[in-house]
């Protein structure tokens, strides 16, 4: 231990400051690993071969030393493999979640893996079919949220993609992605829906719009055009909700 880090995985260039213990079974350690645009705090270190593991763990990592932080979580189990090039993290608390920091985005998945070469982070649920909360916590959104069975995120590109977001309710409407898929820029900003289905209101279902190009900017806010179809004759009409 001491101010000096330990210069550890040497290909790696892994500096770890803390406290490391060596002995006959195992080296293990407490304090931060800074590897591969990435940083990890841990107090039970568990430092192998060619891996790392951790049974609690707070992660963040970022595309280039220089950029802003892309992903984080806190308190997960984690395992990382440098010769599958490969970090998997495990949310042993339905409590917590994992952050797309730029993306201004939070999701209550339990399952995150880290393709370390091309630099992208897969995240879903392990039980098959279970869908969870995605959030906005851009406070313009006013706490946008979906479910969602899946999501990927390129710390290349800052673009959050979301899969199986089947239905999003915005204001008293209730708006159907075309094939679930939903792209998240930063800052929460939500790209424009394409044939989209619309059903205002979600409760009565009085007016159904298809093939709808619609903007989702907050919980209560949305804009965009589409064909609404009434008594048996379609009309192109414009929608908002502001």
């Amino acid at each position: 231990s001491g101010a000096q880090p330990f210069h550890m995985y040497d290909e790696v260039g892994m500096l770890t400051k803390g406290i490391l213990a060596l002995s006959p079974y195992a080296l293990r350690g407490e304090g931060r690993s800074d590897f591969l645009d990435a940083q990890m705090d841990s107090k039970t270190f568990l430092f192998k071969r060619r891996q790392f593991e951790a049974d609690q763990a707070d992660f963040r990592v970022r595309a280039t030393p220089q950029s802003d932080w892309g992903f984080s979580m806190n308190g997960a189990k984690s395992f990382v493999d440098f010769d599958a090039q490969q970090g998997k993290f495990e949310m042993l608390d339905p409590g917590k979640y994992f952050r797309f920091d730029i993306n201004q985005y939070i999701a209550f998945m339990d399952r995150a893996q880290w393709n370390i070469p091309i630099k992208t982070i897969e995240v879903r649920n392990k039980a098959e079919g279970t869908n969870s909360q995605m959030v906005s916590v851009n406070k313009a959104q006013d706490s946008l949220q979906y479910l969602a069975a899946s999501a990927e995120f390129s710390l290349l590109t800052t673009v959050l993609e979301v899969y199986e977001a089947n239905e999003i309710d915005v204001a008293d409407s209730r708006i159907y992605p075309d094939s679930g898929r939903v792209t998240i820029d930063s800052a929460a900003d939500m790209r424009v829906l394409q044939r989209a289905r619309l059903t205002a209101d979600r409760y009565t279902r009085y007016h159904e719009l298809y093939d709808c190009s619609l903007k989702i900017t907050s919980r209560k806010s949305y804009n965009g055009s589409g064909i609404l179809e009434y008594l048996g004759n379609p009309d192109y009409v414009k929608v908002a909700n502001d």
